[in-house]
């Protein structure tokens, strides 16, 4: 519907600039039409009746109730727009490389694992992460801790967290492990 309102739009630019140029009966426009066949020429006037603009995206931050611009956000600010954006939209299988990278604390919780509780029943989402926030606060299915040997990566063990070996090794390897099952624990508590 908004590409007919577009189309119109330029449709109806066209023909306005095709009259002023090329009729001189507008009085209206005459002033305007004469300055405009001074400086233009039929050439000009073509590639202008038949100029599209490129499309833009403007994407901006709200922040306090204040737009910020993508392009004067910080690192974590723009790898949370862009998160946020991948998390809300699809359903096709997902893989995240370490999505904390530049986010505090507060911005992994409120957005990455918020978005992934809701995300997840829609599309398969593989994270690989440090921050134990992520995989035990966004409720992870399927955890392989890692452990490198002599160069070599291993996954001894897998499972969920309900596992108690598992939980050990989230706590032991992750940042925040401890913390992160308390959380955990408080938010289960107030849900029940």
């Amino acid at each position: 519907m908004k590409d007919i309102y577009i189309n119109s739009d330029i449709n109806a630019v066209t023909k306005k600039i095709h009259t002023i140029y090329y009729e001189e009966n507008q009085a209206k426009h005459k002033k305007f039409a004469t300055h405009v066949k001074k400086i233009a020429t039929p050439h000009i006037i073509t590639e202008l009746l038949l100029w599209f603009p490129e499309d833009g995206i403007k994407i901006t931050l709200l922040e306090n109730k204040r737009k910020i611009p993508i392009k004067n956000a910080s690192a974590g600010q723009k790898n949370a727009a862009i998160l946020s954006f991948i998390l809300s939209y699809g359903t096709e299988p997902l893989l995240l490389d370490q999505p904390e990278d530049d986010l505090d604390n507060e911005l992994i919780y409120s957005l990455i694992v918020q978005q992934l509780r809701k995300t997840k029943s829609k599309r398969q989402v593989i994270i690989v992460t440090h921050n134990a926030n992520i995989v035990v606060n966004a409720d992870a299915e399927m955890v392989f801790p890692l452990r490198v040997e002599t160069g070599e990566t291993l996954t001894p063990e897998t499972g969920s967290i309900q596992n108690q070996n598992i939980r050990k090794k989230i706590c032991d390897i992750l940042e925040g492990g401890q913390y992160a099952f308390q959380q955990r624990y408080k938010r289960i508590h107030l849900e029940n």
